[in-house]
């Protein structure tokens, strides 16, 4: 038990290594710019728009219509394990709302709830999975880009304050679980279902 004790807490202190380094070591006028906007999921919905419009282009209304209930059924899959379950078990503080952390906090609001795991960082793998399981024919050399992309999204919530690295880095595989889950085995028995 002292064992395992010892080492979560060497596990928190590395962590919290980390969040400094990102926090206030890369800290820079640019970064200062782009990542607060970056991490706003409400900025994103062009892009969601330009998806649904290529998976419609590809797959017409009836597959689009579907992809667009299965990426929000996993959205849900994703908040509800975390905000029901995950971030009231362990109940760790946000960097910004922890009082022995010294944060460069870039956003106005905090945040109330708890840190671990990053729901951002989640659902953006989540929906990483989503697309390129749509658009991976269609744009085959590309498809890591999308992964690129969640991956800026939960560097952004490190970088501004919000949010502990091992708490992205844990929502970002529990949200290609999760993504890989639903489109991978949930996905094609809909599909043989529905006729689609």
């Amino acid at each position: 038990m002292i064992y395992y004790c010892t080492m979560w807490q060497w596990l928190i202190e590395i962590d919290k290594s980390f969040f400094y380094f990102i926090n206030s070591s890369l800290s820079n006028p640019f970064f200062d710019l782009i990542l607060p906007p970056i991490r706003n999921s409400k900025n994103w919905i062009f892009l969601y728009l330009i998806i649904v419009f290529l998976a419609f282009k590809s797959k017409g209304l009836k597959y689009t219509t579907y992809i667009m209930l299965l990426a929000g059924f996993t959205i849900f899959l994703c908040d509800f394990i975390i905000a029901n379950n995950l971030k009231h078990y362990f109940e760790r503080l946000r960097p910004c709302n922890d009082e022995s952390m010294n944060v460069h906090l870039l956003i106005e609001r905090c945040g109330s709830g708890f840190s671990f795991v990053s729901a951002h960082a989640c659902n953006h793998f989540a929906i990483a999975f989503i697309i390129n399981n749509i658009l991976h024919l269609r744009f085959k050399h590309t498809y890591f880009l999308v992964y690129i992309w969640a991956a800026i999204i939960s560097f952004a919530q490190v970088y501004v304050g919000v949010h502990f690295p091992f708490d992205v880095i844990c929502g970002g595989i529990l949200g290609a679980t999760v993504g890989w889950f639903t489109t991978s085995i949930l996905s094609p028995i809909f599909i043989r279902k529905l006729n689609i």
